[in-house]
């Protein structure tokens, strides 16, 4: 007599695939854990990341160290925003003129202290200078991080600031990299007192970013990790598609320089090459540094990338006259 197979067949094929699917949930609540509130190695100390640029090429802190500098803490609508201003150094018989001001915005898993190294090129030109701490990293506060979505209204706080010490008419002048410019470039549908924007290996949207992050950090799968997580990130009161700085620089007019890797396999260069493509400002320029990983593109050519910056500052301010 033969045995009838088909019950308990697809009783072990539904069995197999509610086990796949509570494996891939609790993968993709591990993802947002990791993305959404970073700790240990993705929440680096001030020591780590100053250790760190001393080592990668010898960069020397001493003139930050010794340049005068005024702290402040920033309370938002649900975080408080730690950072420090450094003003700008005006020649003996110079004319101070319009005030300008650099803020420039770190990445995923940095603090302020990465952004020392970008200073230079800025107070060259007579910029005074303010770094920060996103939310949930360095000094700052908060329960999440967004990735942009809510931090651009922490750096609006950040020109509030600013406007209020130096005064209304000053030059704003942003400069982020990786998730600090997406922050950047976030701001600009909503804070029209920025007047350009330096934006250094940031995505076009974090939905496919956030899968290159899952696999780079974890090696797993992007499917169906990526897509269960998305969807569960409602509960924090956003999902990761709807990051989407791309969208946003097509509804810009604000000139924006776009810096990208051809190296870089955490967000890929052709992300800044479709914002280049959508941005509506004529002095917008796009910079492809031949063989530089993510976030690496000054470290490979740094005269190069000061050029290129302080070219397209300059050409921002002559176009506001």
């Amino acid at each position: 007599m033969g045995m009838n197979w088909p019950g308990p067949v697809l009783i072990g094929i539904a069995a197999l695939v509610a086990l796949l699917l509570l494996i891939s949930l609790g993968l993709a609540l591990g993802m947002i854990e990791i993305l959404v509130k970073p700790k240990g190695a993705q929440r680096r100390s001030f020591e780590q990341v100053r250790r760190e640029q001393q080592e990668l090429d010898g960069f020397d802190f001493a003139p930050y160290d010794n340049a005068p500098k005024e702290e402040f803490l920033l309370h938002g609508k649900d975080a408080d925003i730690a950072g420090e201003f450094i003003p700008a150094q005006i020649p003996p018989g110079g004319a101070p003129g319009r005030p300008k001001c650099l803020i420039r915005v770190h990445g995923f898993s940095q603090n302020r202290l990465i952004s020392v190294r970008f200073l230079g090129m800025f107070q060259e030109m007579g910029y005074s200078a303010v770094i920060y701490d996103q939310r949930r990293f360095g000094n700052s506060t908060g329960n999440i991080c967004s990735f942009g979505l809510f931090e651009r209204d922490d750096l609006s706080e950040v020109i509030t600031w600013v406007k209020k010490r130096l005064g209304e008419g000053t030059f704003i002048a942003l400069h982020g990299e990786s998730m600090g410019a997406m922050t950047c470039l976030l701001a600009l549908e909503t804070d029209p007192r920025i007047d350009c924007v330096v934006a250094d290996c940031g995505a076009s949207n974090f939905y496919p970013a956030a899968g290159e992050m899952l696999k780079n950090l974890t090696r797993l799968p992007k499917f169906p990790i990526l897509p269960l997580a998305n969807l569960l990130m409602g509960r924090y009161g956003y999902r990761f598609s709807q990051v989407d700085p791309a969208a946003a620089v097509e509804k810009s007019d604000k000139p924006i320089l776009f810096i990208h890797g051809t190296a870089d396999q955490s967000i890929p260069a052709s992300m800044s090459e479709e914002m280049y493509r959508r941005s509506k400002n004529p002095l917008s320029r796009l910079e492809i540094f031949e063989g530089a990983e993510h976030g690496y593109s000054y470290v490979r050519d740094p005269p190069r990338y000061v050029r290129a910056v302080q070219d397209f500052i300059r050409a921002a301010e002559r176009a506001q006259g």
